[in-house]
């Protein structure tokens, strides 16, 4: 988890403006009206705004008793009232007075302009300036309100405003000195760095006695970079005033901004000496105390800025950043959300919404956050990791490597462990293993003795090929003392995925051996042995793992996998039905009594299970997409459009819940709102091809091809690697324009990547569907050059198949069996093809290796079993009968245990299974023939008329179609 780096704890306070006010030294004229113009002598230069109301009311006392406009008399005396109010230091009492005061007679400009004071003190700077505005509308003329009332511009930025009523050519001496003065920040505030400095040109000649000149002299500085002449203007502002809050604080945000941070304290409480009330400087204050870590300190500050000004946006923002250092993450976000939008411009507070979105895993809120403090600093390493790190747990792994190439040179990142470990993990998630390597060796300099970074480096090598150099490194973490559970179970699992069953286990054995009281390896050392089919032990060792931690769910499940696998469904249930009186709400409990209701055709029971399972886990995603999956399956459309409206008001931002209620609402034939939910999962995940894709196919079926075509491009533009989206563009060219459109599409796809194997292969597949089987042949080889795999070899034996290379073809299909051991699926075609050459034997023989090097798959006992059968060895119908167990769905299983049965003579058994697969495959003759065979067998002669008569309507050849003509004809004849 990144956490805000120092600083992202601090702001810059620009010291701005609280400025004098001049003493009133007006006299009343005879008719008691009008102030006279003049300008104050003494504090102009001195005073600023925002100290007390007492130390104001002290300032100005001498003027108190000559006032500019002769109140009422009821006015007058809450006027009087307020004065003792303030100099006894009761300031609410003195603020009501003053209130009384305006209230009786709106035209009293004196407590206008004390309240305004009042205000600024506040931080109500809008409410400060109504006031001031108010006492110059009725008769308070000149500097005296003019220069305060600009100040309350600064303080809300306001320039132009101030530019616009303050004409320092209106003043005299001082008083034309400290407007300029006053211009000069407006300028610096509209960053017009050059008519600042010229304004402050114009007040130097009055100003040497000025602090305000000085302090504003210091923030142009300091905006141009010049920090040591910044100081010095500082230094020079406080030699004419030493108790300025102002120029105190100022020094103090310089001290920071040169990561002096006991200095900047120190002069931010000589600030607060003179002024405790300036929340500006106790805001300060606090962002330096975070720095420093005096969280406590900080704390106090913040809680006293809040208590007088709730809805400060930069006191929330530091409310929020202390209680997420505490590790109360809800608790910040409540805090800073009611000001986020203040502070869409503040940087830190965007980095920290960024962080408390991450942390309670609302990574779209999270995303949206570090992609805009990204957009504002694409160069900083803290931007690019936060970011990086969203988009790899959003697995949006070319998004992340878009942000973080671009610095992999750059000296400051390569030096930067986490960026590296993103780095390297963005290119492992990109099967990019060769840069991954680099990445990781480049780590592992920095950081020698990491063993997260060695693991990683061993499932590199593990990508690029270098098994033997992956599990040599891997086996020399596991042999080190405290080798971590991740090593253990990467060389496990390497040994398993090789067929290593034997080394699998010694290294599963290892790990107990050395972590004997760890139910992980415990857990791991069983899941090996039940891939032998060694149950006893594998039992055992799950056993083993509860006795260490009762509560270990994986080994719970595992032990009832047992049990279903040895067809004891009841001991499965009652097993996790027993472990929810411990733990009644465990999700993976719940959702594998849901599984195992599914596997026993119990649907309602399912249901049941998974309503449990949202009801005790309310907040999780999981259970209703379960429900809605199985709804789905159930054609039960209605309630999963239900159940995922649910899911979308739980969590509206998650792109898993708007798929989810996209997909059903398409189901329901609701196109238009499915289409309209599609726009919104595309706004949620702008980066992403698939919210494209997903949109597109949902046009298509709306038939709107013109929108479908738009978004399958700007998914070929998002991802132009990814075949998926390519292939869907082609579809919708196909539909539209025919093949030779989508022919030429294809061919454009591939000369613009000639080396990419997935364009190739599009075309080919294309061509072969085009009966072009001499350009597929050639785009097939092309892909199989590029990339050889086993996929793209069955699709190019196709094709030579068609294009009458049928021998070539079938000399390939041999060697690239031989070559390629582990590729049984090509391995079956060649038993296949075995049988139709007539060449049984081999046929076997292709068949039985197979299964004694993949034992258990389906398909293989399937195809051994039926050869089996075919030479009438009663091993065949167990070795199906099996196949069934497993894959008790398979229609083509179906269809070959169905028809064993029949062929024994047993009829009535045998007809249900080929039912099923009927019903699953009704394109397929040989399966439809099997199935009418069994109908006239049953006595139902006239439904397997029907059936007969529909398969041999058409030409299609089928091994067994002179059986299927004999059987209608008999049928018809009888």
């Amino acid at each position: 988890m990144l956490k805000p780096k120092s600083e992202h704890s601090l702001t810059k306070i620009s010291g701005r403006a609280m400025y004098p006010v001049s003493s009133d030294d007006g006299r009343n004229s005879a008719n008691g009206a009008k102030i006279r113009k003049r300008a104050g002598k003494s504090g102009f230069t001195r005073r600023f705004l925002g100290g007390s109301l007492a130390v104001l009311l002290a300032a100005s006392a001498g003027s108190w008793s000559q006032t500019v406009y002769a109140a009422n008399s009821e006015s007058e005396e809450y006027f009087q009232d307020a004065k003792k109010a303030l100099k006894e230091g009761k300031t609410n009492e003195g603020v009501i007075h003053l209130k009384n005061a305006v209230r009786a007679d709106p035209d009293n400009v004196e407590a206008r302009f004390l309240l305004g004071q009042y205000n600024i003190q506040r931080g109500d700077f809008a409410g400060a300036e109504k006031e001031f505005r108010e006492a110059r509308k009725r008769g308070m003329e000149g500097e005296r309100i003019l220069l305060p009332l600009a100040q309350v511009y600064l303080r809300q930025g306001k320039a132009d405003d101030l530019l616009a009523e303050i004409d320092a050519e209106k003043f005299e001496g001082k008083a034309r000195a400290l407007a300029h003065a006053l211009r000069a920040r407006a300028f610096i505030l509209k960053n017009d760095l050059k008519k600042a400095g010229e304004a402050l040109d114009l007040a130097r000649p009055d100003s040497d006695e000025s602090a305000i000149f000085y302090i504003t002299e210091a923030e142009l500085l300091q905006r141009k970079g010049d920090l040591t002449a910044a100081e010095q203007a500082i230094d020079t502002a406080l030699s004419i005033d030493p108790k300025s809050p102002q120029a105190l604080g100022a020094k103090g945000e310089l001290r920071r901004v040169q990561q002096d941070l006991p200095g900047a304290l120190e002069s931010y409480n000589a600030a607060l000496a003179q002024d405790k009330n300036n929340i500006q400087i106790h805001l300060s204050r606090a962002f330096t105390l975070l720095a420093l870590k005096r969280t406590e300190e900080a704390e106090a500050d913040v809680d006293l800025i809040l208590k007088r000004m709730p809805e400060i946006p930069m006191a929330l923002y530091l409310k929020s950043a202390l209680l997420a250092q505490r590790g109360e993450t809800e608790k910040a976000l409540e805090a800073i959300q009611p000001v986020e939008f203040r502070l869409a411009s503040f940087m830190p507070a965007v980095y920290l919404l960024a962080n408390l979105n991450l942390k309670l895993n609302r990574l779209e809120g999270a995303v949206s956050y570090a992609e805009r403090y990204h957009a504002a600093n694409e160069d900083r390493p803290d931007a690019v990791k936060l970011l990086a790190s969203i988009y790899l747990r959003q697995k949006r792994v070319p998004d992340a490597l878009k942000i973080l190439k671009p610095h992999e040179e750059k000296e400051e990142f390569t030096s930067d462990q986490l960026y590296l470990q993103l780095l390297g993990n963005s290119y492992l998630g990109a099967r990019e293993y060769s840069s991954a390597s680099s990445v990781f060796k480049a780590l592992q300099k920095l950081n020698p003795e990491n063993q997260t970074v060695r693991e990683q480096l061993a499932i590199t090598s593990l990508g690029m090929g270098e098994q033997d150099s992956a599990i040599s490194e891997l086996e020399e973490l596991t042999a080190e003392e405290g080798g971590s559970d991740r090593a253990n179970m990467l060389l496990i699992l390497t040994h398993l995925r090789s067929k290593e069953y034997d080394k699998a286990e010694t290294a599963a054995r290892n790990f107990v051996r050395n972590n004997e009281q760890n139910a992980t390896a415990q857990n791991l050392l069983g899941s090996v042995l039940l891939s032998q089919d060694k149950r006893d032990e594998a039992r055992a060792s799950f056993e083993r793992a509860l006795q260490v931690n009762p509560e270990f769910v994986p080994s719970v499940i595992n032990l009832s996998l047992i049990e279903r696998m040895e067809n004891k469904p009841a001991e499965a249930k009652k097993r996790l039905e027993k472990f929810l009186e411990t733990d009644k709400g465990n999700e993976k409990v719940l959702l594998g009594l849901a599984d195992l209701a599914v596997a026993q055709d119990n649907s309602d029971e399912a249901l049941t299970w998974l309503e449990k399972a949202v009801a005790e886990n309310p907040k999780s995603e999981t259970p209703r997409l379960k429900m809605i999956g199985l709804q789905m399956q159930l054609k039960k459309s209605e309630a999963a459009l239900q159940t995922a409206m649910e899911l979308s008001g739980l969590a509206p931002d998650s792109p898993v819940a708007v798929s989810a209620l996209a997909q059903t609402q398409i189901l329901n034939k609701q196109l238009a709102n499915g289409v309209a939910t599609l726009r919104r999962l595309v706004i949620l995940l702008p980066k992403s091809p698939k919210p494209q894709m997903m949109l597109g196919e949902a046009q298509m079926l709306n038939n709107n091809l013109p929108e479908a075509k738009a978004a399958f491009d700007e998914a070929v533009r998002l991802a132009p690697d990814l075949a998926e989206a390519k292939a869907g563009r082609i579809n919708v060219e196909l539909k539209d324009a025919g093949s030779e459109a989508a022919i030429s599409l294809a061919e454009k796809y591939r000369n613009e990547a000639p080396d990419n194997p997935d364009n190739s292969l599009l075309l080919g597949n294309l061509y072969l569907r085009n009966q072009q089987y001499a350009q597929a042949v050639e785009a097939l080889e092309k892909a199989q050059q590029l990339r050889p795999n086993g996929a793209t070899f069955r699709s190019l034996y196709g094709a030579m198949i068609k294009a009458d290379k049928e021998k070539e073809a079938f000399a390939q299909l041999q060697q690239w069996a031989k070559e390629n051991p582990d590729d049984w699926e090509s391995r079956m075609v060649l038993s296949t093809e075995y049988i139709r050459y007539g060449n049984m034997q081999k046929a076997i023989a292709e068949t039985e290796a197979l299964n004694e090097k993949f034992p258990g798959r389906p398909l293989i006992l399937n195809n051994l079993g039926w050869l089996y059968a075919r030479n009438n060895d009663p091993r065949g119908k167990e070795l199906v009968r099996t196949a069934l167990e497993i894959a008790p769905d398979v229609a083509e299983i179906q269809d070959t245990y169905g028809w064993i049965l029949v062929k024994e003579g047993k009829v009535s058994e045998g007809l249900e299974p080929l039912r099923k697969a009927a019903a699953a495959l009704p394109a397929v003759a040989e399966v439809q023939y099997h199935f009418a065979a069994a109908l006239a067998q049953s006595g139902k002669k006239s439904e397997a008329v029907d059936v007969l008569t529909k398969i041999l309507a058409g030409n299609d050849s089928f091994e067994e179609r002179k059986d299927a003509e004999a059987l209608l004809q008999s049928l018809k004849s009888g």
